[in-house]
């Protein structure tokens, strides 16, 4: 690869005296010096100066020249001229005649820059130096904790990768998509379903619980996967409703199984136990047309948590009628929507409790 010229030019430099013999050529502590020429890259060159001298005959690096050129440059840094203002820098625009308005912009930033910098409290100040180095070592902080958080972000995409194969790997065991990653008949229903546990209600419509169900016990059996309070009530001594309960269980400690065996974190207890059966006998009431107060004597609940729940159910009836279309279930869809009807009426969906 072709890469940018590198220049170099001979700057003579005033030097500690002894330095250039240890190769460490460096600025004179004291008042004593000898004169370097020194080679030095072109970007190391900050300012140029318009006042020119003569250069002494001889090899620049003789001694004699050197020490001519250091008693030339103490006259012209001692000068009265200059002992206010300092030594004057060559203009690059009217001295030089360089005509660029890059060069102009990049000027005035300059002077702008050092007029802040003369008009700066620290200016002068005998702690700038260790403030810099203060501020030095805190903008090194920022960046490595911006490091950290980088690695931190991919650390935590690493898991979240690890926890999507895992997942991946449990459609692929419960058939609800093939070894290819393409969604099947199981996958195309879960996709409907935002309301409670997909993969489970999936698993549930396609073991044929609801098969043989009336209406009501489907929505009331459809309230233990949205109903997420601690409740003490007694559970229902409907047979047909314990028995499908026991088997949501049963379908539930399954899913729960074939998760913990793909690496998915899971308490398989935990999981069974976030079926809740308390509000079965509640719904089914209010499925039978009882009225708000009634069905509130039964149970030990706050009424704004049983509206949550029946509106909650409500909407999980009408995407699970919607995925049952979809995989062509048309009983199932039809017995959803009969019950539909009657679990959406009353005071629990009105617009508003005061009308």
């Amino acid at each position: 690869e072709t890469s940018e010229p590198q220049w170099v030019v001979d700057v003579f430099l005033p030097c500690e005296v002894g330095s250039m013999e240890k190769q460490k050529p460096c600025p004179p502590a004291g008042s004593k010096a000898e004169g370097q020429v020194l080679p030095m890259a072109l970007q190391l060159v900050h300012r140029i100066s318009k006042i020119r001298s003569n250069m002494p005959e001889g090899d620049p690096k003789s001694e004699e020249v050197r020490r001519t050129l250091l008693k030339t440059l103490a006259t012209i840094k001692g000068h009265k001229r200059f002992k206010k203002t300092g030594i004057p820098d060559l203009d690059p625009v009217s001295e030089m005649n360089i005509k660029s308005e890059e060069l102009t912009t990049v000027l005035a930033g300059i002077s702008d820059l050092e007029e802040k910098v003369g008009q700066s409290s620290l200016k002068g100040n005998p702690k700038l130096q260790a403030y810099l180095e203060a501020f030095e070592r805190k903008v090194k902080l920022q960046t490595q904790v911006q490091e950290f958080e980088k690695k931190v972000s991919q650390s935590r995409f690493m898991v979240l990768s690890d926890d999507l194969r895992a997942m991946r790997r449990v459609l692929r065991r419960l058939e609800f998509i093939d070894k290819d990653g393409v969604v099947q008949l199981k996958g195309r229903m879960a996709c409907e379903l935002t309301s409670c546990d997909e993969v489970l209600m999936t698993e549930i419509v396609f073991q044929n619980v609801f098969a043989d169900m009336e209406p009501n016990h489907i929505i009331a059996l459809c309230s233990c996967l949205v109903f997420d309070e601690k409740s003490e009530d007694p559970i229902t001594n409907n047979p047909e409703l314990m028995k499908a309960f026991d088997t949501i269980k049963g379908i539930a400690r399954n899913v729960g199984e074939v998760m913990i065996e793909n690496k998915i974190p899971l308490e398989i207890d935990e999981y069974v136990g976030k079926v809740k059966p308390q509000l079965m006998e509640v719904v089914l009431a209010w499925l039978e047309g009882k009225r708000f107060y009634e069905i509130m004597n039964q149970c030990n609940l706050y009424e704004g948590s049983v509206v949550r729940v029946i509106r909650r159910l409500e909407e999980l009836v009408r995407e699970l009628a919607t995925a049952a279309k979809t995989i062509g279930n048309q009983e199932l869809e039809k017995k959803l929507n009969e019950g539909r009807g009657r679990l959406k009426r009353g005071i629990i969906f009105a617009a508003s409790l005061y009308l």
